[in-house]
């Protein structure tokens, strides 16, 4: 019988599973023993913050990650369309799941919120610049490119959620690879324009006639 391994690089992968499987409060300390095969002594000499250490690992995994992937991606002689459709190329490869949490789920539901929202918050803001930074590489205005990148963000979460209900993991790889097109076109940007410009008049011009307004 082969004996579970309990190297600290072992059991930190253990803990990326199991939180991004179940969330921070549904990682108890006794499904995280059951998981690791680690009674609840062993895990607090190994983790001696207990389950808010434990996570505070997962978190840093992640962002090891993220330097690993799309800080090489980044930092790569690339042309701006090349790396925007690279980050949703990794994007892709690491969500494996359909039962898969996002960042975002993980650290910012419940009681996690408390502990590790503001870190989470910055790391997002952090990820809509880089996104809309690169968009706006490609001659995307400024303002449309911070608005594609919040709509790409709105629609991987969206997708991720509806992937982890239908327990369909194409839901999301549709939704992923079929962003970049999105974000990088030239006609949507002009649409996009237009219809803000068009809007515009109509919102700001009350109506004269009473009767509009009632109703």
């Amino acid at each position: 019988m082969t004996r579970p391994q309990h190297t600290r690089d072992a059991l930190l992968e253990r803990l990326v599973d199991l939180i991004y499987d179940v969330g921070y409060d549904g990682a108890t300390l006794s499904l995280i023993s059951e998981v690791t095969g680690l009674g609840k002594a062993s895990l607090y000499h190994h983790f001696p913050g207990g389950k808010e250490q434990m996570a505070a690992e997962v978190l840093a995994h992640s962002d090891r990650w993220g330097a690993e992937h799309i800080g090489r991606l980044l930092e790569a002689p690339l042309g701006p369309q090349a790396k925007v459709r690279g980050l949703f190329q990794a994007l892709d490869e690491v969500h494996t799941r359909a039962h898969q949490l996002t960042l975002m789920n993980v650290f910012t539901y419940g009681t996690a919120r408390q502990v590790f929202g503001l870190q989470v918050a910055e790391r997002v803001n952090a990820g809509l610049r880089v996104l809309s930074g690169l968009l706006q590489e490609c001659g995307i205005p400024p303002a449309v490119a911070e608005a594609r990148a919040l709509d790409a963000y709105i629609q991987i979460e969206g997708a991720m959620v509806l992937a982890r209900t239908l327990n369909d993991l194409q839901v999301f790889r549709r939704v992923v690879r079929s962003l970049p097109d999105a974000l990088l076109s030239p006609a949507g940007w002009q649409a996009v324009v237009s219809i803000d410009a068009a809007a515009l008049p109509a919102a700001a011009t009350p109506s004269a006639d009473p009767s509009t307004v009632a109703a």
